[in-house]
């Protein structure tokens, strides 16, 4: 039994086949979704088992996150982990660290100490 084109839903004989996208397609039916130019084996890009050329292949665009619950629960634990407190002897230092800024107070802070113990 011969299948039937993704396209057309005519049954797709050996001859004129194209099994791309986990479908069946006529040659003359395998063509971009926007265009119509004729696709091949070598020069489609797939989208959601959809044939496109490379000019109208969908562009993936980034969603912003939402301020849900655990979001809003995970920025907070977040921001509680970056309240530092550090202690030598007698001293005690209490910081906020934001990404920006940690690395360049741990690298003054170790040198601090390091240059107080010798």
């Amino acid at each position: 039994m011969n299948p039937q084109c993704a396209r057309c839903g005519k049954v797709v004989y050996p001859t004129e086949k194209v099994n791309c996208l986990d479908k069946y397609w006529h040659k003359g039916c395998f063509h971009c979704e926007v265009c119509k130019m004729a696709l091949n084996m070598n020069n489609y890009k797939g989208y959601e088992k959809k044939p496109y050329c490379n000019a109208h292949y969908p562009k993936q665009s980034f969603t912003t996150v939402a301020d849900t619950p655990e979001n809003l629960r995970l920025k907070q634990q977040s921001e509680l982990q970056s309240q530092v407190t550090f202690a030598c002897g007698a001293n005690t230092l209490s910081v906020y660290l934001t990404p920006a800024t940690s690395f360049v107070f741990i690298l003054s802070l170790y040198s601090y100490f390091f240059h107080m113990s010798h």
